[in-house]
């Protein structure tokens, strides 16, 4: 028997060595493998781009290139570390489960001492793995930091170089004598290359451009219709030349185009490729002409929809219908001097000319551009001062007034730096100041017509105001503060992308804004918590969505379920407010972990919370557990008549830190629910609705008693809302100098109709009065009064 015992327990040991040994599985060796091997490539990659600094060149498309390479190094890794943590997880977690190492002198079995030895040479292998994935990204960093130094010197040392005045005759001789060698060479090359591909084009590709252009404008032709239509800015209000009309055309109107723009280049780019016209020269040129007319599309499109020289009903500036044709004519030429401008320097570069023709290049365009700025600015400014400040027409943009000072005085300083040689500072400075002016214009609009849809979403008969109530079914309170969040949200978000375009427009490498966002975008690490802008808008969208359906199922629950039901208001409410409460919770739960929030750190979280409550929060926790103990305990229900401390009325909405009570003369009190839990409180329906309620009445000393009692019991009997059962009563209850006090007492089905009941009693009684049935049982003080009525009836 004992032996039989001894087998047993052997079995069983040997049963959980080789359970636990079973469950304790080596990580794939080959998900090992290639995190190694692409830890070795990257740190290649990164070498060659860190070892060989003029692999790309010194000017600033090469640098731009080289640190585009190394944050692609460093996102590959950022990556790769992020997927080695899964396996690193895992693994330790299985040493986890062998446990600690026995104590000297014990041993454990050899299954268990391979895994673990196993286990810890994988958990070693990913360990280094992380780690020079880590070592990758940092010494990413530390090469684009050096980059962006070499860039910025070199902008600063480029942009205050002094080379001629642009008093000087040399200058312009030499920029003519580039552009006489420029334009040659051009068409040398764009000669040569279509002479030795012309026997090789293949004419039917060409029909991509007119086919797609034509495809296109005939599905816009169905569609932007039916999507005006839809969004409903055409009817949104009264006038149609309303100013969200006018917003939104400007809106529409320059995405349109620059789409439409967009298009024609990658249909041009695939019909030329595909017909075996696009050669390295030509695609060079194509690209050149797209670069330098982009401008002038995108900014005159803007300019052209903004000052609407065909529409002035359209119009969005206060001038005339010739400035602003003009007005566009500037912007448009004052755009291809610019794209154009940029586009010559570096073609100029790849043909080898002479560094004196770009110099030159760069002084004429910004002689032209400080002209046709300044052009501009004259025409604001007189058609500002000719403004007819009588029109009832609301225009857009007067506050650009305000900046003329600035604008004027950034012009002052460029033609000061073409005086003095510094062509590249009075460029940088023209260049910036036209794009500028149309960065302003373009956020000016997008704020105007933000604000415009906000107005529009107050009113309910707008198509706006009709679907946010539509889908949301909230009040016009609700609505109200819907449209101020999302008018604050619009005005942070227009002011933040304002700045920080502006900032990266003047600063350049002086401040890099796409290390910023690079930086930004890869997460803001707090403690074990990283917060990138990508989880909150995933935290935000999921919380968006937890909220909208929490509440369409509240809805849903109300109308088709309990409504159905005919259960008592405050059971349907407690279920309403429990489902929402759950849903809301659940919302709240979802979006954290789409944050990164583990819920593992819940205990510290608690602990914060903890100490919270102990400093200063005591009250509103007592009052939320309070308002869930209305909701589970129901004392107190919705449409409840309560009497507190406070007043009287009834119980309209039981919140989570309060309770809304209105009283009958339709004041609202706020009570914290803590003190409907803690005080007496009398509700006249807690169990059912039925109620007392009294009627007091005084006759004569004189007066028949058991008469009166007999007549005042026949009024309460005949009334048809008295309940029978508790019989009605009529007692005298007093006897005083006055007469005889009789209490007339009943009690009605529903509490809420004991005053009319009351009312309809005393009229009774009244009429009795007036038929002389009660008279002579009156005091003397109302029988005079009676007799006092009946004077003033007679004619």
């Amino acid at each position: 028997m004992l032996a039989r015992q001894f087998f047993l327990i052997v079995a069983l040991v040997w049963a959980v060595t080789l359970g636990l040994a079973s469950n304790v599985q080596a990580y794939d060796e080959s998900t090992i493998f290639k995190a190694e091997a692409d830890a070795q490539s990257l740190q290649q990659e990164l070498r060659r781009l860190t070892t060989l600094p003029n692999n790309f060149g010194t000017s600033d498309e090469a640098i731009a290139q080289q640190r585009q390479a190394l944050e692609a190094v460093r996102a590959k890794a950022l990556a790769a570390s992020d997927v080695a943590a899964g396996p690193l997880g895992e693994v330790t977690t299985q040493v986890e489960k062998l446990g600690p190492k026995p104590p000297d002198g014990q041993q454990e079995t050899d299954v268990i001492a391979q895994k673990r030895r196993q286990l810890d040479a994988q958990l070693a292998r990913l360990g280094a793995v992380q780690k020079q994935y880590t070592l990758i990204n940092v010494e990413a960093q530390q090469a684009q930091s050096r980059l962006i130094q070499t860039q910025r010197s070199q902008f600063l040392q480029r942009i205050f170089k002094p080379d001629l005045s642009i008093l000087a005759p040399q200058l312009w001789l030499r920029t003519f004598t580039g552009s006489v060698d420029f334009w040659q060479t051009l068409t040398v090359k764009l000669r040569s290359s279509m002479q030795n591909n012309f026997s090789l084009i293949d004419y039917r590709y060409l029909t991509i451009l007119p086919m797609g252009l034509l495809i296109f404008w005939l599905v816009g032709s169905m569609v932007i219709p039916r999507l005006a239509g839809l969004m409903g800015f055409a009817h949104s209000l009264v006038n149609h030349e309303s100013g969200l009309l006018r917003l939104w055309r400007v809106v529409w109107g320059v995405g349109f185009l620059i789409v439409t723009a967009y298009l024609v280049i990658l249909l041009s780019l695939i019909s030329f490729e595909s017909a075996g016209l696009l050669t390295a020269e030509l695609k060079q040129f194509v690209e050149f002409l797209s670069r330098g007319l982009m401008p002038a599309v995108v900014q005159g499109g803007i300019a052209y929809f903004v000052t609407a020289p065909r529409h002035p009903e359209r119009r969005l500036v206060a001038i005339d219908t010739h400035a602003a044709r003009l007005l566009t004519v500037i912007v448009v030429l004052a755009s291809l001097v610019y794209g154009f401008g940029e586009e010559i320097s570096k073609l100029a570069g790849t043909f080898n000319l002479p560094v004196s023709f770009a110099i030159g290049q760069s002084a004429l365009s910004s002689v032209l551009l400080i002209g046709l700025i300044g052009l501009g600015l004259v025409i604001v400014k007189r058609q500002a001062a000719q403004n007819d400040e009588q029109s009832d027409k609301h225009y857009y943009l007067a506050w650009f007034m305000r900046l003329m000072p600035l604008l004027w005085l950034l012009l002052a300083i460029a033609v000061l730096a073409l005086v003095f040689g510094f062509i590249a500072l009075a460029y940088f400075i023209a260049g910036n100041l036209l794009t500028t002016s149309i960065l302003v214009v373009v956020f000016g609009i997008l704020h105007a017509f933000a604000d415009a849809l906000a107005k529009s979403m107050l009113t309910a008969q707008t198509r706006p105001g009709r679907f946010i109530r539509s889908i949301t079914g909230w009040s016009e309170q609700s609505v109200n503060r819907l449209v101020l969040i999302f008018r604050s949200i619009a005005d942070a978000i227009l002011v933040l992308l304002g700045v920080l375009s502006l900032v990266a427009l003047w600063t350049v490498v002086l401040f890099d804004l796409k290390d910023v966002l690079a930086s930004t975008s890869q997460g803001i690490k707090l403690g074990n918590i990283t917060l990138s802008p990508s989880a909150l808008a995933m935290a935000f969208l999921v919380l968006a969505i937890g909220i909208f359906a929490t509440r369409y199922f509240t809805r849903w629950l109300d109308r088709r379920v309990l409504a159905e039901t005919h259960l008592d208001k405050g059971v349907q409410n407690s279920l309403r407010a429990a489902a929402g409460y759950s849903g809301y919770t659940l919302a709240t739960a979802f979006a954290l972990s789409a944050a990164g929030v583990e819920f593992s750190n819940l205990a510290i979280v608690a602990g914060a919370l903890g100490v919270g409550i102990g400093f200063g929060l005591q009250s509103i926790v007592n009052n939320f557990v309070s308002g869930l103990i209305l909701l589970a305990e129901r004392p107190v229900r919705v449409g409840d008549w309560v009497a507190t401390n406070d007043g009287e009325g009834i119980v309209k909405k039981i919140n989570v830190r309060s309770t809304e009570i209105e009283t009958f003369d339709s004041c609202t009190i706020i009570v914290p629910n803590s003190n409907l839990i803690t005080q007496a409180v009398r509700n006249w329906t807690h169990r059912d609705t039925v109620g007392r309620f009294n009627v007091s009445v005084i006759f004569n000393h004189k007066a028949d008693s058991d008469m009166l009692m007999k007549q005042l019991q026949d009024i309460l009997s005949e009334h048809p809302k008295i309940m029978r059962h508790p019989a009605p009563l009529v007692q005298l209850s007093k006897i005083s100098t006055l007469g005889l006090e009789f209490d007339l007492r009943a009690h009605a089905l529903d509490v809420f109709d004991a005053p009319q009941i009351a009312s309809e009693i005393r009229l009774s009684i009244a009429r009795l009065v007036s038929r002389d049935l009660l008279s002579s049982t009156l005091p003397p003080a109302v029988k005079e009064d009676v007799v006092e009525m009946r004077k003033a009836k007679k004619p």
